[in-house]
């Protein structure tokens, strides 16, 4: 493959500026952006690379191997400079050209791209479509041409339309658009039917920035001719004039013509791809028959690129922290122990409470668990298997895995889950009582002061069940109890009050 030097290409770059437009091309893991570009003759394109090692090649197929039938081959040394010029070229010829990415396996993974020039420099407005459907409603409602407006139009009336019917050569301009402005990138639909057309298209219509009303004139059958007109004069074609599409590559016939890159129909300088004669007969919808239009298939996204991170969930259950708290929160080395910019949440209200954060494969973080800005942070054992082994600073430390992962609930200030309620004052001081017991439907609890919160453990130690009172008397429903022996903590005045309960049910 023939290569240039990186001076011969910045030389390249730099003369591209004087050109009538340059357009810019981003470069990355498996893709061009935008991948396929419609340009003028005399216009530049430039390839800037985002990052990775990649270059720009429009002469061997790097998938099939076979030569490009570009109008002329272009191509450059790859290079891994991430916001570097890869790869400058001017088009001087008309014609539709493809290229693809040459290392490795970049442009079996997608990386291609493809750029039409069209020989009309000082057009604003192009031929994109030529239509004639066969509708439900029959007649002449099928029919439309799909225009695409490169540059901004002050006056569209300066543009017209013609057919040329059954090959008898050109009858001039028989449409004219009217005296309105349209900006660049505007697709325009002139339709026989417009209520036809919209049924038809369905939620693709949407794709048609304006809509417009054509007269008879726009007559074509399949195999004639169209001509688009600027100021009188004729300044793209499709198909023939002087022939007769019957059977030619171009005919149309219940069917569509698109301009594409990768078609097959040359006119004007301009690539068309053919639906395929009768393909929509039959069909209540673009996308129901057998050849959907163009503009309504939806073209995948590239591939996202390889991601070096892993989802981390980090659980703690803060059912035995006395002190007061609202939210608890993460620090780590990760974040500058930032404080509360990682906060958790207890969704179920279970005092389990876990964030998730995408952290850099195999690093080694430390971190623990706080809450509210640092006002409270958990205390860990530095002899404990998670923790660092550093008296003064002890953190957690964790190797973060290779894929998106879920960590065990850990005891606040544990490197194990809680597996048994905190330390309790007895039953009785304050006035607080826990009756009947044993119990079969409910347990009552009355105090001298308010219960701020009760929670239930099993006979292992288990939280099975959490409520927030705020009162001195309170009825807990145990019907879904299974019969066992409970352990009953009660939070009056920020100390816990404890008490055995025997369930039968």
């Amino acid at each position: 493959m023939k290569k240039f030097s990186l001076a011969l290409v910045c030389c390249l770059f730099f003369s591209f500026i004087k050109t009538q437009t340059t357009y810019t091309v981003n470069t990355g893991s498996y893709y061009y952006n935008p991948a396929n570009l419609t340009i003028n003759v005399g216009d530049s394109v430039v390839w800037i690379n985002d990052g990775g090692f990649h270059d720009v090649n429009g002469n061997i197929n790097s998938i099939t191997g076979q030569p490009f039938n570009n109008p002329e081959t272009f191509d450059s040394p790859p290079t891994s400079s991430t916001g570097a010029v890869i790869y400058g070229h001017r088009f001087t010829i008309p014609g539709s050209y493809n290229y693809d990415c040459s290392v490795g396996s970049h442009a079996a993974s997608g990386m291609v791209g493809s750029v039409l020039v069209q020989s009309v420099l000082d057009t604003a407005l192009i031929l994109h479509g030529i239509i004639d459907f066969d509708l439900p409603s029959g007649g002449a409602t099928g029919k439309a041409v799909h225009l695409y407006a490169v540059k901004n139009i002050t006056d569209l009336s300066t543009y017209g339309l013609g057919v040329a019917n059954n090959g008898g050569g050109t009858d001039g301009q028989e449409y004219t658009f009217p005296q309105i402005s349209v900006t660049q990138g505007t697709h325009i639909l002139l339709a026989r039917d417009t209520g036809a057309m919209l049924t038809y298209f369905d939620s693709c219509f949407s794709s048609f920035d304006l809509v417009l009303q054509a007269t008879n004139s726009i007559s074509q059958n399949g195999d004639d001719a169209i001509e688009l007109f600027e100021n009188g004069s004729i300044i793209e074609t499709f198909g023939d004039p002087n022939v007769d599409g019957t059977g030619e590559p171009w005919e149309y016939q219940d069917s569509w013509a698109y301009k594409d890159t990768n078609g097959t129909v040359n006119f004007s300088g301009g690539m068309w791809q053919m639906g395929g004669v009768n393909c929509s007969d039959g069909s209540t919808t673009t996308q129901s028959s057998n050849c959907p239009y163009p503009l309504c298939i939806s073209t995948p996204p590239p591939p996202p690129p390889p991601t070096n991170t892993a989802s981390i969930t980090f659980q703690v259950d803060m059912s035995q922290v006395v002190d007061n708290f609202n939210t608890p929160e993460l620090n780590g080395t990760f974040n500058g122990w930032c404080g509360d910019c990682n906060p958790m949440s207890d969704a179920d209200g279970n005092e389990i409470w876990e964030v998730t954060l995408d952290l850099n494969h195999g690093d080694t973080i430390e971190y623990k668990f706080s809450a509210d800005a640092w006002t409270i942070q958990e205390t860990n054992d530095p002899s404990a298997p998670c923790t660092n082994g550093d008296p003064t600073y002890t953190n957690r430390v964790l190797i973060v895995p290779t894929t998106d992962s879920i960590l065990l609930e850990v005891c606040w200030g544990s490197c194990s889950i809680c597996s048994q309620p905190p330390s309790f004052i007895s039953e009785n001081i304050n006035g607080f009582r826990v009756y009947p017991n044993p119990a079969n439907s409910v347990i009552n609890l009355i105090s001298n002061q308010n219960i701020d919160k009760v929670d239930i453990y099993d006979m292992y130690g288990k939280l099975v069940s959490t409520e927030k009172i705020g009162a001195k008397s309170y009825n807990i429903d145990i019907k879904d109890f299974k019969n066992n022996i409970y352990q009953l903590a009660c939070l009056i005045n920020n100390k816990w009050y404890y008490s055995k309960v025997i369930i039968i049910n």
